[in-house]
């Protein structure tokens, strides 16, 4: 990681997007708030993290943005006041309950079919077949070999997903399968800003579909007067387009946390 791209110091360009009038945190949840665990039901969110994004609820607009379905990210971050962004955008619950996008749902039945037929077909013990509803993943962190049980789930999956018009995409240690519509982190994103107005935006993650998000942060501070930052969470298995995306770096999930309680504290003596 090169210092010179670590948060710590670059806290003024920090606190010039704090400075704005309408400000949010927008965030990644598995690597960057949790640490990376053998199934998705082990990891967990930090408490040190968690108890400063429950501390921002009532200082800044605060949303977690995550492959994981809606319901599934507020259950495992557990704070409530926050905005979850499901399945890359696909589906978003706020206080008021929980929306997912009309045109999704006609690629539901296709999704849950190709999932079943990747488990019958594939002979890999380790594998975690995820329906999400509005998307799918399969994962293979728990393979003996993960480089060829991940080449054994694309060519599995690769024909029926393109006869069912679906398409596949992958992350660390899983291969996801989504309906074909725009929506990604970075349409979530800056839907997000849309919606609530925001003028200053912070984004921390730490894998390949953050770089959506990171790109879409920069492309809006670009061609506005908006300030953006993206912060990638580094750690031995972060794809290298997170490092060199990212504006700033983070250490890991545990300088997440740390990065979360020291902008509650700048924003108590702003």
């Amino acid at each position: 990681m090169k210092q010179t791209k670590h948060w710590r110091q670059n806290t003024d360009r920090i606190r010039s997007v704090l400075s704005r009038d309408r400000v949010g945190l927008i965030t990644d949840i598995d690597g960057t708030l949790s640490s990376i665990a053998p199934t998705p039901e082990a990891a967990q969110v930090l408490p040190a993290g968690r108890d400063a994004l429950a501390a921002l609820v009532d200082r800044i607009f605060v949303a977690a943005i995550s492959g994981r379905a809606a319901e599934d990210a507020r259950r495992m971050v557990g704070v409530e006041g926050m905005t979850y962004v499901g399945n890359h955008g696909m589906e978003r619950w706020t206080p008021a309950g929980l929306k997912l996008t009309p045109e999704v749902e006609d690629y539901v039945d296709a999704i849950s079919d190709l999932l079943r037929y990747a488990e019958a077909a594939l002979d890999l013990a380790g594998i975690i077949v995820e329906d999400k509803g509005s998307t799918g993943s399969i994962h293979y962190r728990q393979c003996d070999d993960p480089e060829t049980a991940r080449q054994a789930i694309l060519d599995a999956v690769r024909t029926p997903a393109d006869c069912a018009g679906l398409g596949i995409t992958q992350g660390r240690r899983v291969i996801e399968v989504r309906p074909p519509l725009a929506y990604d982190k970075g349409t979530a994103v800056q839907s997000l800003i849309d919606d609530h107005r925001l003028t200053g935006v912070l984004y921390p993650g730490d894998d390949t579909t953050d770089v959506d998000a990171f790109r879409a942060i920069q492309a809006w501070r670009a061609e506005t007067d908006g300030a953006g930052l993206a912060l990638g969470a580094i750690g031995p298995e972060t794809p290298d387009a997170v490092a060199k995306t990212a504006d700033l770096h983070l250490a890991g999930v545990e300088d997440v946390a740390a990065f979360l309680r020291w902008l509650v504290g700048e924003l108590d003596t702003a």
